[in-house]
């Protein structure tokens, strides 16, 4: 019995390890986890719109851009981001949870480019922002406090992303100086051997 449950878990364990490392589930993932987040913010704010199915589509149809986050670059991604954060401000009306959608394209542009972009992307965020945020604020000082908030997660999630980056680069800079050191070290234990 417990041989058969340990089985189980460690076929679940390799089922879960391949799913994981599929594109298509690394492509469609936030698609699934991010729209409940968004309808469920907006069902408990106090602004939010009754829920119904095309909210909850609408949910779903903004979040799609995400496939696409692995594919394009940022100046393709932009527009589609804008649109579909205002798709879902539009007909759900979440209260904060809509900048998710575009903090997780961002760490992904972020994790897959290169210091330079990830600069150029923390500043040409803002106006996408902003763009977003001005048709449903009430007044200024609403407008500017909800595009401070929003603008300061997606230059958060670029900063993660380019510190895992970063990171990922450096340990396998780590991992292949290791590994040169090995290769000299055996070739010099090879000449010494050869000299005896």
């Amino acid at each position: 019995m417990r041989k058969a449950r340990l089985s189980g878990r460690m076929i679940g364990a390799t089922v879960a390890r391949r799913a994981a490392s599929s594109p298509l589930v690394i492509d469609w993932l936030p698609v699934l986890v991010v729209p409940p987040v968004l309808v469920l913010d907006a069902a408990l704010s106090i602004r939010g719109k009754p829920i119904d199915v095309l909210n909850v589509l609408a949910a779903f149809a903004g979040c799609l851009p995400l496939v696409l986050r692995r594919r394009l670059s940022f100046p393709l991604m932009a527009p589609l981001l804008v649109g579909g954060v205002v798709l879902v401000l539009w007909l759900l009306h979440p209260e904060t949870s809509v900048v998710l959608i575009p903090m997780v394209a961002l760490f992904e542009l972020a994790l897959n480019g290169d210091r330079r972009r990830s600069l150029w992307m923390s500043l040409a965020v803002a106006p996408c922002v902003f763009i977003s945020v001005v048709p449903f604020a009430s007044g200024w000082p609403h407008i500017a406090s909800i595009v401070v908030r929003n603008l300061a997660l997606c230059v958060l999630a670029i900063a993660a992303g380019d510190v895992l980056r970063t990171r990922r680069l450096a340990t396998q800079q780590l991992v292949r100086t290791r590994e040169q050191e090995r290769e000299k070290g055996r070739a010099r234990w090879k000449a010494r051997a050869d000299r005896a």
